[in-house]
């Protein structure tokens, strides 16, 4: 997934992109969506699995919550418009 979103300058030895066929997405679903579903999944997965499998999860969860800071990381060779993209599907996603 994140092959799609390369940036054009990305090579980590300094040399020209390496040529990659990159199948197109379906019609009408967009980067930006595929991303901010994943970021919406991965939440969603992380907050059932300490609410079922910890001793008072959900209070713990419920309690912790609004505390939670989330940090998205990104490869050095990604520029500012990538690390923008990343941000806004995260925006997108409501984390």
């Amino acid at each position: 997934m994140k092959i799609s979103d390369l940036p054009p300058s990305y090579d980590s030895n300094g040399n020209a992109p390496p040529q990659i066929e990159i199948p197109p997405l379906p019609e009408g679903v967009h980067l930006l969506k595929v991303y901010s579903g994943f970021l919406q999944y991965m939440y969603a997965t992380t907050r059932n699995f300490i609410c079922e499998n910890m001793p008072n999860g959900s209070k713990i969860w419920d309690r912790l919550e609004p505390k939670i800071i989330i940090v998205l990381c990104t490869p050095n060779g990604w520029d500012i418009e990538q690390q923008l993209f990343l941000r806004n599907a995260a925006l997108k996603a409501g984390i």
